[in-house]
């Protein structure tokens, strides 16, 4: 029972991390794409977003390795 239990909550958790990882990768998309509309931020991102930027750029694809699916918001 206990196993069956423990079997669950590993499950639990890598969907979590799937789609926390999942949105990261939006997010590094989202601001990806900001940074390079010149009109948005004309002296570049702020640095707290940069680092928002970074922190996607890494943690997105290890927590959700798999590519995002064309179109998903």
């Amino acid at each position: 029972m206990a196993t069956n239990k423990l079997e669950q909550n590993y499950a639990a958790r890598e969907a979590v991390a799937m789609a926390v990882g999942a949105k990261l990768r939006e997010i590094a998309d989202i601001l990806t794409e900001a940074k390079a509309n010149p009109d948005l931020f004309r002296d570049g991102l702020t640095a707290p977003l940069d680092r928002v930027l970074v922190h996607a750029q890494l943690h997105g694809p290890v927590l959700h390795p798999d590519p995002l699916p064309q179109g998903a918001d």
